[in-house]
C-alpha cells in the first residue's frame, strides 16, 4: 500500500526519519531513526485504525495522489493533513512497545543505548508516553472524522458517505455523534459513537421495544432512517426514546467499554490498544468517576423509561400499532402503576 508519508530526500543513503514528513506530524520522534524502522508501524496502523474508518478508496486515492505529487484542492490538502496527524500517533503507540526489542538468533534481545545516548526509559514514563500517544490518535482520528463528517455532501467524500461501513454506523433510532452526543457527552468522537453502537442498539431492543410494541418501533425506525417526516407527536415520542436509549445504552456499554473520563464528558478507548490500561493507568478517583457516571445512567434511564410509559399511555390513541400491540395493557388488567405497564414485566430495570 502506499503511505502518506515519505522520504523528502533522494540520497539512498539518507532513509532517516529526518529525511521524511513523518516528524511534522509527530516531532518526538527522533530524527536519526531508521524509516524503514518505522515504515511497516506506518502501514499497520492505517489498515488496523484509519481504513476502517475511511475506507480502502477514500485512502488510496489520496494517498497516489500526494505520492505521485498531484496538485490537490484545498479540501484535499486539509484532509490529507488530518489523515497523516491521525496516522503518526498510532504508529507510535504501535511502535513503542516494540523499539526496544530486536529478535536474533538467540531470541529476543534488548537494545541497549550506546555510551552518551542515554539509557533505557523508566517504566512509569513509558506507560505515559503510550497513555499520551493513545490520546493524542484517538483525538485525531476523531478531528479526521468530524472534518469528513461536516464536509460529507462534498464530492471527495460522496463514496465514502455512501459506503456500507458509513450507512451501517447507526441503530433502528441513532445515526450520528452529533445525536448521541447531544444526550451523552462523547466529546463529539465518532470513535466513540461507533463503540458504543452495539450497546445502543441492545438498549433500543431490550427497553424500546418490549415497552412500545414492536409494530410501533419498526414503523418509527422505517421513518427515522428514511427521512419520512414525523408528525408533532411522533417527534414526542421520539424525544422520549432517544433519551432513554442514550442512558441504559451507557449502562450497557460501561460493563465492557473502557471510558476515559475527560473534561466534563467521556470518551471510549479501544480495550486493545494498551497491555494495562486500567490496571496501571486509572487511578482509583477515575474508576469511581466512572462507576458514579454508570449509576447516574442508571437512574436517569429508569426516569426517562417512567415517562416515556407514561407519555405512551396518556396518548395511546395517538399510537394505535401500540394500542393494539401485545406491549399495551389497559387500565385495570393488572394492579401494576402504569409506569410499570407492559407485557413480560416490569419495564423500569
Amino acid at each position: 500500500m502506499k503511505l502518506v508519508f515519505k522520504l523528502t530526500s533522494e540520497d539512498s543513503s539518507e532513509m532517516s526519519v529526518g529525511h521524511s514528513n513523518f516528524k511534522l506530524h509527530y516531532p518526538e520522534v527522533n530524527t536519526s531513526m531508521a524509516f524503514a524502522t518505522l515504515e511497516p508501524r506506518i502501514r499497520q496502523a492505517t489498515r488496523q485504525y484509519i481504513l476502517p474508518h475511511i475506507g480502502s478508496d477514500l485512502y488510496d486515492s489520496i494517498a497516489t495522489k500526494y505520492n505521485d505529487n498531484t496538485a490537490l484542492s484545498g479540501l484535499e490538502e486539509e484532509f490529507l493533513e488530518l489523515l497523516q496527524d491521525a496516522v503518526a500517533p498510532y504508529t507510535i503507540m504501535k511502535a513503542l512497545p516494540l523499539l526496544n526489542m530486536v529478535i536474533s538468533d538467540m531470541g529476543a534481545m534488548e537494545n541497549q543505548a550506546k555510551e552518551g545516548t542515554g539509557g533505557p526509559v523508566s517504566q512509569w514514563r513509558f506507560k505515559n508516553a503510550l497513555w499520551a500517544a493513545t490520546l493524542q490518535a484517538h483525538k485525531s482520528l476523531d478531528l479526521l472524522l468530524a472534518f469528513m463528517e461536516a464536509n460529507k455532501a462534498d464530492p471527495l467524500f460522496a463514496g465514502w458517505a455512501a459506503s456500507e461501513a458509513y450507512m451501517e454506523a447507526r441503530s433502528a433510532f441513532f445515526s450520528s455523534t452529533k445525536q448521541l452526543n447531544s444526550f451523552l457527552n462523547i466529546q463529539d468522537s465518532r470513535t466513540s459513537y461507533v463503540a458504543m453502537l452495539p450497546s445502543i442498539r441492545k438498549a433500543e431492543q431490550k427497553h424500546i421495544q418490549p415497552v412500545i410494541g414492536r409494530a410501533q418501533f419498526d414503523s418509527l425506525a422505517t421513518k427515522i432512517n428514511s427521512g419520512t417526516p414525523l408528525s408533532s407527536i411522533e417527534k414526542d415520542l421520539f424525544a422520549h426514546i432517544e433519551r432513554t436509549t442514550a442512558e441504559y445504552s451507557l449502562v450497557l456499554g460501561a460493563a465492557h467499554l473502557t471510558l476515559v473520563i475527560e473534561g466534563d464528558g467521556f470518551k471510549i478507548i479501544g480495550s486493545g490498544d494498551m497491555f494495562d490500561e486500567k490496571r496501571n493507568l486509572t487511578n482509583n478517583t477515575h474508576s469511581t468517576a466512572i462507576a458514579q457516571l454508570k449509576d447516574q445512567a442508571q437512574s436517569d434511564g429508569q426516569t426517562f423509561k417512567a415517562d416515556l410509559i407514561a407519555f405512551l399511555y396518556a396518548n395511546a390513541d395517538s399510537f394505535p400499532l401500540f394500542k393494539a400491540s401485545e406491549a399495551y395493557r389497559p387500565a385495570g388488567t393488572n394492579s401494576r402503576d402504569i409506569t410499570c405497564r407492559g407485557a413480560g414485566g416490569i419495564w423500569l430495570g
